[in-house]
């Protein structure tokens, strides 16, 4: 039933149909069947029934792809996500010291942020993204994995030729460098 009108959905022999139409979660579907006797032209209907589609499923933890310094101070932190997944709102989460984290922001339908409140000159900051559901807020994924900034470091050769350059070590990486 859309728009309080009954529309045929399918004609079938049996006696089971699977409605996999976009149904809305958490909007009730209302269905009645009509029995056809193809030799007359009499039928018969159903009592209605209404369901209501949801989700209990959490979504997978997004798969975080970078937390990178910006030239201008800012933190961009890109994650995967596929638009054909049922993960609507991404939660992000900013170390604020000592493994504490806080949510940033939250944002729909999309796979960057810009962290504009970053100090990644003073701080390594570390990052994990929450994917929560379209169907149901209460369905969260597990974080992702945890991403820290590399804070590279410059000085000069005074007198020489020569910048020297150094970073904190990269979590995913052995010892800290690709090698």
């Amino acid at each position: 039933k859309q728009n309080g009108r009954f529309q045929d959905l399918a004609t079938v022999t049996d006696t089971s149909f699977t409605d996999t139409t976009n149904s809305s979660c958490n909007v009730p579907e209302t269905y009645r069947i009509q029995a056809l006797d193809r030799s007359s032209p009499d039928s018969a209907y159903s009592d209605t029934i209404t369901l209501t589609p949801f989700d209990t499923i959490a979504p997978p933890s997004p798969q975080l792809q970078f937390a990178s310094a910006q030239t201008n101070g800012d933190v961009q932190v890109q994650w995967n996500w596929q638009p054909t997944t049922d993960q609507k709102y991404f939660e992000i989460w900013r170390d604020t010291g000592f493994g504490n984290f806080q949510r940033l922001d939250t944002v729909t339908y999309d796979s960057t942020y810009t962290d504009q409140t970053a100090r990644p000159a003073d701080i390594q900051h570390q990052y994990y993204i929450i994917a929560t559901d379209s169907c149901a807020k209460g369905n969260r994924s597990a974080p992702s994995d945890t991403d820290r900034l590399m804070v590279p470091q410059a000085t000069t050769g005074a007198c020489r030729p020569e910048n020297v350059l150094s970073w904190n070590a990269y979590d995913d990486l052995p010892k800290g460098v690709d090698l």
